[in-house]
């Protein structure tokens, strides 16, 4: 039966789409209007690669590609969002994929501006003008991000780094395409009432494209209504959204972000805690020299008196004054106490190995601490310190975050 079936191969049916697409006298030499999308200039061969979408359906597009030879004599910067017309032919590549190819690039003189119109429209409202500061001391953050994406790892790499006590909660959201602004403002709805001091909300670089959601309208307004302070992290340091401008604070990628919300490092608390008990050491020595040296000279005064009523007087005098002294001294060391007590319980919570009660581990190698994969080897003989001793084990596989599908 099959012996019967006339085939053709896939090359004639891809030579069969392009010549009949070059036999259509239209398509060889036209003017097609649309936006710019995913521009990119290759600078080896000076070629120039682009999509082309449709001003009122972005889910329509072409690619277009414009050779060296006609792409040196641009006379204007081509960007990403800009509504151009480009003149060209259509034709069929290898993979049956139409394409214009570009023999010249015209501006229509109507840019997409709609994000600074959308800028100047917000800022007009008021809504760049509400910029909390970050609590002193942030115990709890909301993050919210792409659970495939690199920006949960960095920003939980760095917190873990500076302050492996602070705690994180997650809330996963789409962070492009078209359902991506639907997907945050739910994720920030959530957000409100998880307690956390902070919210952090963007994802790593990208295109224009991939970052655009972050220019959306219902999202800025719904950003400006959180009660949480927020931070925007969204692509890198150049790449700027609305978002940036309506959060409380920007931060130029997802892992400064996380450096915003711990300013002080687990070292910085305890080199505080340390200042402060010198420094409350140091004022009781003072306090209790102060006193020794008034009894002393108490004492001077009333052996060098000689009438008798006098020095009984004085004695009196002398042993109400040694109450009050006893009293106060007495107050102030429990006042201390206290404080030395609360400082105690401070760095028991901040110490390390207490972390190891509550199911933690440590892991050592050559007695250096491994904080990441790529410090072991399979076959490598590895410590790992829990709360009551120590386990030996030999290092069987490695498994990176990449591969842990974090988040599913």
């Amino acid at each position: 039966m099959c012996d019967q079936i006339r085939t053709v191969t896939v090359s004639q049916v891809n030579t069969r789409i392009a010549n009949t697409i070059a036999g259509d006298t239209a398509l060889r030499d036209l003017y097609v209007v649309g936006v710019v999308s995913g521009f990119k200039l290759h600078y080896a061969s000076g070629h120039i690669y682009f999509t082309l979408k449709d001003e009122q359906d972005n889910n329509i597009s072409m690619k277009c590609v414009m050779f060296r030879q006609n792409a040196q004599y641009l006379d204007f910067a081509v960007e990403d969002g800009m509504t151009v017309i480009v003149r060209g032919k259509v034709s069929v590549y290898k993979d049956s994929v139409c394409q214009i190819y570009v023999a010249q690039i015209l501006p229509t003189g109507i840019q997409n501006n709609a994000f600074e119109e959308l800028r100047a429209r917000l800022e007009a409202e008021g809504l760049f003008n509400k910029k909390r500061p970050l609590p002193a001391f942030i115990r709890r953050v909301c993050v919210i991000t792409s659970d495939t994406g690199a920006a949960i790892g960095d920003i939980l790499s760095k917190l873990s780094e500076r302050l492996p006590l602070i705690e994180v909660i997650f809330i996963p959201s789409l962070v492009q395409g078209i359902g991506a602004p639907a997907s945050l403002i739910s994720a920030l709805d959530r957000a409100q009432s998880t307690g956390a001091d902070v919210i952090i909300i963007g994802r790593g670089g990208g295109s224009k494209d991939e970052l655009s959601c972050f220019n959306d309208e219902n999202l800025a307004r719904r950003l400006y209504q959180s009660d949480i302070p927020t931070i925007s992290a969204v692509g890198h340091e150049y790449d700027f959204s609305i978002t940036d401008f309506v959060a409380d604070m920007r931060a130029r990628n997802p892992t400064d972000a996380a450096v915003m919300v711990t300013p002080k490092t687990v070292a910085d608390y305890i080199n505080e805690i340390d200042a402060t008990g010198s420094l409350i050491y140091g004022s009781l020595t003072s306090r209790m020299d102060f006193y020794k040296n008034n009894l002393d000279m108490l004492a001077r005064n009333v052996k060098a008196l000689s009438p008798e009523k006098r020095l009984e007087n004085d004695k009196n005098q002398l042993d109400l004054i040694s109450r009050s002294i006893y009293t106060a001294v007495n107050n102030k060391l429990a006042d201390l106490s206290k404080e030395l007590i609360g400082i105690t319980d401070y760095i028991s919570a901040v110490n390390p190995l207490n972390v190891l009660k509550r199911g933690y581990s440590i892991t050592m190698t050559d007695n250096k601490t491994v904080s990441s994969v790529t410090q072991l080897s399979k076959g490598d003989n590895i410590s790992v310190m829990v709360e009551d001793g120590t386990v030996k084990a030999i290092v069987t596989d490695l498994i990176h975050n990449e591969e842990s599908n974090y988040g599913s």
